[in-house]
């Protein structure tokens, strides 16, 4: 989906947002203007909408997949996701 060189970021972006999503939610910390992420100064704006591109080339990238692909067979996400 991402090229094979932007994958370990893109993930590491990822593990990052999470990791800031749960410092909002359960109030551990307090959450600076300015967030550092893979090295790059991000604010929440950039934020929202470096994961809005990134749903968006995931849903893209999905959507042109053959319609035989396994993705859209029945019980892969739940076999995936919930690991059942």
């Amino acid at each position: 989906m991402f090229p094979k060189e932007e994958r370990y970021s893109k993930r590491k972006f990822a593990n990052e947002i999470y990791d800031l999503r749960s410092s909002i939610v359960h109030g551990s910390q307090k959450i600076e203007q300015k967030i550092k992420i893979n090295n790059k100064d991000y604010n929440f704006i950039m934020i929202a909408e470096e994961i809005n591109q990134m749903l968006r080339d995931t849903i893209n990238y999905l959507l042109k997949l053959p319609s035989n692909s396994n993705f859209y067979s029945d019980g892969f996400w739940i076999k995936k996701v919930l690991n059942l």
